[in-house]
């Protein structure tokens, strides 16, 4: 199967009570199998919990269904999910389930998002509309598990030598170690894949602060950067930043996002003689 933009895949394994006499998959197998897809879509792009926070809820319109070829119990069955159009206040998902090689079922469904508050439909969170138009240029945001580790201090030092020119080896070398055993487990990590599936941008937050936003040098000023932390303010709700002073393009860049400078220390956390600027969102 192709891969989309803003999608899920998933693996279904089919029971013996979804097949009828002649071992053929009951329709309305797939329209579950469609619900279990929205709802990995939905949790990974917008988990129910945070909405739940958030007083909304994800409403379903319209499912539509379309049987092309039939499966039996002896198949091997693989789900896909994306969003496929996002409107003002609707989203269509369109499904697709199959086998290896063949489609065998292909849906839409129509839905949005609800206030419970307000009691109507509501239009769609500036970070959501932001995310669904990063990904329709072939990147997608991936939570990482501790597997990805390796590739992603790989990004922070390919980043690091473009940017941190003040370092020298050494200070690389004892960044990195920190980095990789220690600072990228104490973060709530968001990265961006590539349409080649090569993470090339991460970020880390703890809490309300910025950690951490590392960008590949042959990923710059494609926009991953700003894109990263509007995502921070509008869905993690981040306010605060830190910045070595010697990284001037990203002193400017963090200005430029609506940041301000309340402090300064002559030394980074480690004791190093890099100065730390401390940065806030000015509040509107």
């Amino acid at each position: 199967m192709e891969k989309k933009p803003m999608c899920v895949e998933n693996t279904f394994h089919i029971k013996a009570y979804e097949i009828d006499a002649m071992g053929i998959v009951s329709n309305i197998v797939y329209v579950k199998w469609f619900e279990d897809l929205r709802h990995l879509l939905l949790d990974k792009y917008y988990p129910y919990q945070d909405m739940m926070e958030e007083k909304k809820s994800p409403i379903l319109m319209k499912t539509e269904v379309e049987y092309k070829k039939p499966l039996t119990i002896m198949d091997t069955v693989y789900g896909k999910a994306w969003f496929s159009n996002l409107g003002h206040t609707k989203w269509e998902i369109t499904l697709e389930i199959g086998t290896k090689d063949t489609l065998h079922c292909r849906g839409k469904q129509t839905g949005g998002f609800y206030s419970i508050e307000k009691n109507r439909p509501i239009a769609f969170p500036k970070w959501f509309v932001d995310v669904y138009t990063e990904c329709q240029k072939g990147n997608d945001l991936y939570h990482p598990t501790e597997s990805d580790f390796d590739e992603i201090i790989n990004v922070w030092e390919a980043s690091v030598r473009a940017t941190h020119t003040f370092l020298k080896e050494e200070d690389i070398s004892f960044f990195k170690e920190i980095g990789r055993n220690q600072a990228l487990y104490s973060v709530d990590l968001v990265c961006i894949k590539d349409c080649t599936n090569r993470i090339v941008a991460f970020m880390g937050i703890d809490g309300t602060h910025l950690e951490m936003l590392f960008i590949h040098p042959d990923q710059r000023g494609k926009g991953l950067g700003k894109f990263l932390v509007n995502y921070a303010i509008e869905k993690k709700r981040v306010n605060t930043v830190d910045v070595n002073e010697q990284n001037e393009q990203a002193v400017g860049f963090y200005l430029h996002l609506g940041f301000e400078v309340t402090l300064r220390d002559a030394v980074d956390g480690t004791g190093k003689p890099f100065p730390i600027l401390h940065l806030q969102l000015k509040s509107n």
